[in-house]
């Protein structure tokens, strides 16, 4: 909200003085001040209505009124835009729990909510999630869940962090255009008191930096191994290098990873299990993707880095999946032999590989030679593939869906 500096008016800088002793009681004057509205939309999916909150359209006043989904469209919302310019108009009276705030406890809202007055609206409800997404958040927490408990996290651990992460994204995800983040905003959004933000705030999350920079080298002296012909033998196995000398394992870490120490990228690789050394000192591929084998922490990394990079595609096609969908697809099978299964492993890690393979190629040969001058003209893209299964449920019948 912001007010304007008091503006006084002349003739009416009027110095008031109590008359029965004639003593000097103050000045009265008329200012003007800028106050900004607030509608917020708020759908309640699981009740079909949508919630209107209206704060200063009438003097100091919040209201709050729910209509049936299905009432809610062009009339409606023409309705609200005649009150919005101040004429009169008919929106409140086919509504439902009708509820107008006092004006001080309107004032203490507007206050509290300074950084989001502005049209606002959102398919967030403070008060209630549809039951889809508890169902949806419940199915993702428990193998996430089995992981924690193995992994020796205790639940307040994992409370804590849960409410640093959700302050965080409040904060940095959420903020409005031109404005910088703001605690009170935070607060809004989170349900979370302003003093729990702030603590929140100051407490710094483990950044995974240097380890997505480890994978990363690691990861394209790999590809770019398997990409270069000049190292492939018969039947597309990439054949052993020397160390050192041309077309050895060093050259191959200058040309994709940089100015970085060769035995640094090679002792990563032999650690992960992607490459071993042979007694004569020269280095043979053992695993044609970068999995690490033997480090823990490095596969607790990557449960952060896939898991995310999925959720962040099924975000974006719940929210722009009408206009621009990204690919997003499922093979399944209710009730696969077991005999089976050691054959569908190995045609899908191999052509799961080749696939992912062509997409490397395709894109390596259409990387410019320098980077952009402007970040914003590039974008971090991929495709990711995984295998799961699990025991049957008893009463399951075969059948595939996509």
């Amino acid at each position: 909200m912001t007010v304007a500096a008091p503006e006084w008016r002349q003739g009416r800088n009027d110095s008031e003085r109590r008359p029965e002793q004639g003593t000097f009681n103050g000045v009265r004057g008329e200012f003007t001040a800028d106050f900004h509205a607030l509608v917020r939309l708020t759908p309640v999916h699981g009740g079909g209505v949508v919630q209107f909150q209206i704060v200063n359209l009438d003097g100091f006043e919040t209201v709050t009124v729910v209509f049936s989904t299905f009432e809610v469209g062009s009339a409606r919302l023409g309705e609200l835009a005649r009150w919005l310019v101040g004429e009169p108009n008919p929106f409140l009276k086919a509504g439902q729990q009708l509820r107008r705030l006092s004006a001080s406890h309107a004032l203490t809202t507007a206050l509290h909510a300074s950084y989001i007055f502005g049209l606002n609206c959102t398919n967030m409800s403070s008060a209630t999630a549809s039951s889809a997404l508890k169902s949806a958040v419940a199915q993702l927490l428990r193998p996430l869940f089995r992981v924690l408990l193995r992994q020796s996290m205790s639940y307040g651990e994992f409370e804590a962090l849960a409410r640093r992460v959700f302050v965080d994204v409040a904060m940095t995800d959420f903020s409005i255009d031109g404005r910088k983040p703001s605690i009170s905003r935070a607060s809004i959004l989170s349900g979370l008191t302003r003093r729990e933000v702030q603590n929140l705030v100051s407490t710094p999350i483990e950044s995974a930096i240097e380890t997505g920079e480890r994978f990363n080298r690691a990861v394209r002296v790999l590809n770019g191994w398997l990409r270069e012909h000049t190292g492939l033998k018969g039947g597309g196995k990439p054949r052993a290098r020397a160390v050192e000398g041309e077309g050895g394992f060093a050259e191959l870490v200058r040309r994709h990873a940089g100015d970085v120490p060769v035995r640094a990228v090679l002792d990563e690789l032999v650690r992960a299990g992607a490459v071993r050394q042979r007694e004569d000192g020269s280095v043979e591929l053992a695993n044609r993707g970068y999995v690490p084998q033997r480090s823990r922490d490095d596969k607790l990394g990557m449960l952060g880095t896939d898991v995310a990079d999925l959720i962040s595609t099924i975000e974006h096609n719940l929210e722009h999946g009408a206009s621009d969908p990204r690919f997003q697809r499922k093979l399944m099978y209710h009730a696969v032999p077991l005999t089976l299964l050691p054959a569908f492993r190995k045609l899908s890690v191999n052509q799961s590989q080749a696939l992912l393979e062509r997409l490397d190629r395709w894109l390596h040969e259409r990387q410019p030679d320098a980077p952009a001058a402007e970040p914003a003209a590039c974008a971090r893209i991929g495709v990711g593939v995984y295998h799961f299964e699990e025991p049957a449920a008893p009463s399951s019948a075969q059948g595939k869906s996509s």
